[in-house]
């Protein structure tokens, strides 16, 4: 059986989520056991599908992981939700609360795309404290994930 997303192009991947990124990523295959994480006020399977965005939850390429992310918020004095959606430019237009920390973890070998977040705004709307989120932190898009290709370890809310 192929690696899940082997023969996927960027050429292949919808609009949407390639102006999630600065440039165009980089392919790549991680393999069963990888942890990722997100911040979300969902579980795994929130709105009927496994969500295609994560970071890696060890040190990986040029991000520091997860703890690294946990002691920056700590540092800051910011929510790590918070501090989350700037770096991870997540518009509150989404509907994503970013409340919950879930980790999971990769069951199979999977072909993702690995680079940073652009920036987004806000809001779909203009208002808010500052129209754009930065971004700059660097995330997995790891589309078409099933059951069968990662499983969630914990699902917490978010402490300081």
């Amino acid at each position: 059986m192929a690696d899940l997303n082997a023969n996927l192009d960027w050429a292949q991947v919808p609009d949407d989520a390639k102006s999630a990124f600065r440039g165009v990523p980089q392919k790549v295959k991680v393999g069963p056991q990888f942890s990722v994480y997100k911040f979300t006020d969902s579980a795994l399977v929130g709105s009927g599908r496994i969500t295609p965005w994560w970071a890696p939850v060890e040190p990986y390429g040029e991000d520091a992981g997860l703890q690294a992310r946990l002691g920056l918020a700590r540092h800051l004095g910011a929510d790590p939700g918070d501090l989350m959606r700037v770096v991870g430019a997540v518009s509150e237009s989404w509907g994503n609360k970013m409340n919950n920390l879930l980790k999971a973890e990769l069951l199979t070998s999977v072909w993702c795309f690995w680079g940073q977040c652009s920036m987004q705004p806000r809001r779909a709307d203009g208002k808010g404290q500052t129209k754009n989120l930065p971004g700059y932190a660097w995330q997995l898009y790891i589309p078409n994930l099933t059951a069968n290709d990662i499983r969630q370890t914990s699902l917490a809310p978010v402490t300081r």
